[in-house]
């Protein structure tokens, strides 16, 4: 599998990430994480 980069955008771009032709990494802060409680109060 390989990943076309030219049309990706990020909603919030992390600090730390690194992407290759068949490979994401990305390191995540505390507390940026879009969905970290839902309508259901599911965490």
């Amino acid at each position: 599998m390989s990943f076309d980069i030219t049309s990706f955008r990020w909603i919030r771009e992390p600090k730390k990430h690194h992407i290759s032709e068949n490979r994401i990494e990305i390191v995540t802060e505390p507390h940026t994480d879009l969905w970290q409680r839902t309508y259901y109060h599911f965490r």
